[in-house]
């Protein structure tokens, strides 16, 4: 299966900032345990909600925290 990061833009999602979308593609994309888009929806608002001022430094122990899951 092909994945590009334009499939995010499915979730209808609005990621704040350049960073978030940046996230969002690399925790969610070829990530098994977002394999609907239902599940993707999901994860993309969960990162979407993190604020500006922590995007940066975000770890997946944060992440974890937040509800998303990790391979």
């Amino acid at each position: 299966m092909y994945v590009f990061p334009s499939m995010l833009k499915l979730t209808k999602i609005k990621q704040p900032t350049d960073a978030h979308q940046k996230v969002a593609e690399n925790v969610l994309l070829c990530n098994g345990q977002y394999n609907t888009l239902t599940k993707l929806i999901e994860g993309a608002r969960i990162i979407s909600k993190i604020p500006k001022d922590k995007i940066k430094k975000v770890t997946a122990g944060d992440l974890y925290a937040l509800g998303i899951k990790l391979p």
